[in-house]
């Protein structure tokens, strides 16, 4: 094809990349926490009592606190070193310091050092929902003060999440997920201070770590299924500040496994990183976690909060994920203000279910429909699809080839890239064109036989012209280990329903006609009760190709010893391109021509010539063109007009003659040697 000017590529790739490699920094404080197997951390819980005189006739025998917040050892959490200044009597549940006779204010402080692990309890196999509760849970799914399990809008909610699942691990992860997408993390003064009830969250749909844990144990306990508040501190990097500080989430009992960590604000479904630090579980959050008692008399006492500090003292190796994942476009080029569909197959390596989630990075031209992060969970060795329908700038600079960039990373960084172009005169695809590819393959990703099944399809041609016939050849195989019976394989409301029996594959043939120029899909579809494949294929389908003589200029009159031009647009009207140009200008015998492989605009066209070359008689001129289209059939289109030689001398006269008797001369030997 010609060009008026050389496209140039855009450095869109250089800025995203330069975008991506600081992208870990912002986000380092978490992403390194989640590939992390354990870490050695350092804990430090203190409060200080205050003793105050009511008269000068005092007595107090003792002061008793009870320290509910410490860190104990479970599956995840060991104790290395305990170290409790005074001396604290460890009891079932909490921590009890005893002064007798204190005279001045008192203290205690309570300093571990603790080994914690990424946890995730290994789940292999499905646990049926709904689930039997054991006696010994049932406080946990009663519900509470702040849990209030039995109010009505929660039950409707986390009913109509959980209908028609029957899988333990698919309701409790999609409960989590409607929490953390319909929930707003928000700092407000009314819930920093008192934790809401789980009632109250829903209906304003904001809270912190608090309510929205509240929020989820109680949508777990609405349905049977026991959970507890745990309280504790984990590692933040929330408004930078990259620290330890108090945090709460959930624990979920799985029948056979025992109790599963959810932190909903961390986007933690099923595990926690190692910076969580257990110090109580709870049935309510109501319940403190200090007491305090004394004995005395015109005595009062005023307690400080509690101070909670940690750090890290060493960590162990990165893991590696638990996922792989790879990805794709559905259209490598694509023009602007078009829609195209970025794919992210992800699979489970591990033989149990895993939680992650995928967030896309993309440059600024490249908006994204929905969701950026998308959360999932996988079964045992389980492969999914990820979608994110994208939209392309209508507004980018026609003389450049935009080539973007596509990554994807889960929550333990794990990344898989692809890229794509987009330029001016690419094919325009809609959201409906995308959003039609998306839902047909959810649709094959929900019939889990369909993997086994491959449909692949072809064209004659990449283009075509209204009402050409296009051939398509589509091939149809079974690489699984069951027969299929009665597929329809089907374009648009032709189709043909075959057998097709283990290692099998059919060749299915279909035409198709378009009546219209434009950039045409085909669907073909492949389906019964077991699989669901679509294939699309892509028409461009144009008008035949026309060209116009317009806009002729040429003098009426010229003199003999005058140069002149002849000039006219060669207007292209269609989108189709003329292939094998001829240009010819004839007068009278005497003929010209100009050849031009292509034609891929319009262009102006210019003849010089001589009024030495013209006839004393009237110049009659034919402009004509004459070119083929890819199918080589011919199509030609002509315009005549005159020029007359004008105020010409007998001299001249003479060497007129003699020129065209020259010609003739010509003209005539070439005749007979023909």
């Amino acid at each position: 094809m010609l060009q008026e000017k050389k496209l140039n590529k855009k450095v869109v790739y250089r800025l995203f990349f330069i975008f991506f490699l600081l992208l870990p920094l912002v986000q380092a404080s978490e992403e390194w926490i989640y590939r992390t197997s354990y870490f050695n951390i350092e804990t430090d819980i203190s409060s200080s009592i205050s003793i105050k005189e009511l008269s000068h006739n005092t007595i107090l025998e003792y002061i008793k606190a009870e320290l509910f917040f410490f860190p104990y050892e479970d599956e995840r959490q060991k104790v290395l070193e305990w170290n409790s200044i005074p001396e604290g009597i460890k009891k079932d549940s909490y921590i009890e310091y005893i002064w007798e006779n204190p005279q001045d204010d008192i203290s205690f402080s309570l300093k571990n050092e603790l080994k914690t692990y990424h946890y995730m309890p290994k789940i292999k196999k499905k646990i049926p929902f709904p689930i039997q509760v054991d006696e010994s849970l049932s406080d946990y799914i009663q519900p509470t003060k702040h849990i209030d399990s039995d109010n009505d809008e929660i039950i409707i909610v986390a009913s109509s999440l959980a209908s028609g699942h029957d899988d333990l691990y698919d309701v409790v992860f999609t409960l989590a997920k409607w929490v953390l997408e319909n929930i707003n993390y928000s700092l407000q003064t009314l819930t920093e201070t008192v934790s809401q009830k789980a009632s109250w969250v829903i209906e304003n749909r904001y809270g912190v770590c608090d309510e929205i844990t509240i929020l989820f144990i109680a949508m777990c306990r609405s349905l049977g299924i026991p959970a507890r508040y745990v309280g504790g501190l984990a590692y933040t990097n929330w408004n930078d500040l990259n620290d330890f500080g108090p945090h709460a989430w959930a624990e979920v009992y799985f029948p056979s496994v025992g109790w599963v960590p959810y932190d909903i604000t961390y986007s933690e479904f099923g595990f926690i990183d190692g910076t969580h630090i257990k110090l109580k579980e709870y049935i309510d959050p109501e319940e403190s976690s200090t007491r305090y008692e004394w004995r005395g008399r015109n005595i009062d006492i005023i307690t400080k909060k509690l101070d909670m500090n940690a750090r890290i003292l060493a960590f162990g190796p990165e893991m590696n994920d638990f996922i792989k994942i790879t990805t794709q476009v559905l259209k490598d080029k694509v023009g602007f203000g078009s829609y195209n569909l970025f794919t992210a197959e992800i699979q489970n390596l591990e033989d149990y279910y895993v939680s992650s989630y995928l967030s896309i990075i993309k440059s600024a031209e490249v908006t994204v429909i929905g969701e950026i992060k998308k959360h999932l969970f996988l079964k045992p060795y389980e492969k999914k699809k990820v979608f994110w329908i994208l939209k392309i700038d209508d507004s980018l600079d026609k003389h450049y080839i935009y080539t973007f960039p596509l990554s994807v990373y889960s929550i333990r960084n794990s990344t898989a890239s692809t890229d794509f172009q987009a330029q001016i005169g690419y094919p325009f695809f809609t959201y409906k064109d995308m959003k039609d590819v998306m839902d047909e393959q959810k649709e094959e990703q929900k019939k889990v036989y369909s993997q086994n099944v491959n449909l692949r399809c072809e064209t004659n041609e990449s283009s075509y012209y209204i009402n050409e016939k296009i051939l398509i050849t589509c091939t149809l195989k079974n690489t699984g280990n069951v027969l299929l019976k009665d597929i329809k394989v089907c374009l648009e409301k032709s189709c043909h329903t075959y057998d097709l029996g283990i290692n099998q594959q059919k060749i299915v043939y279909f035409s198709k006609q378009f009546n219209s120029e434009n950039q045409h899909t085909m669907k073909i579809t492949a389906s019964n009760s077991q699989i669901s494949k679509a294939y699309y294929l892509i028409a461009n389908v144009y008008e035949r190709p026309n060209i116009n003589i317009e806009n002729l200029n040429y003098p009426k009159t010229v003199s003999f010893n005058e140069e002149y031009k002849i000039s006219f647009l060669m207007n292209k009207t269609t989108k189709s391109i003329p292939r094998n140009i001829i240009v010819s200008a004839s007068r009278n015998d005497i003929l010209k021509e100009w050849t031009l492989p292509s034609l891929p605009y319009s262009q102006e066209f210019v003849i010089e010539l001589n009024g030495k070359d013209l006839s004393l008689k009237e110049n009659i001129f034919i402009v004509k063109i004459s070119y083929e289209d890819e199918d080589g059939y011919l199509y030609d289109t002509a315009k005549e007009f005159s020029i007359d030689l004008m105020d010409v001398t007998l001299f001249e006269k003479v060497i007129i003659f003699i020129r065209q008797l020259d010609v003739k001369l010509q003209n005539l030997i070439a005749k007979l040697f023909r």
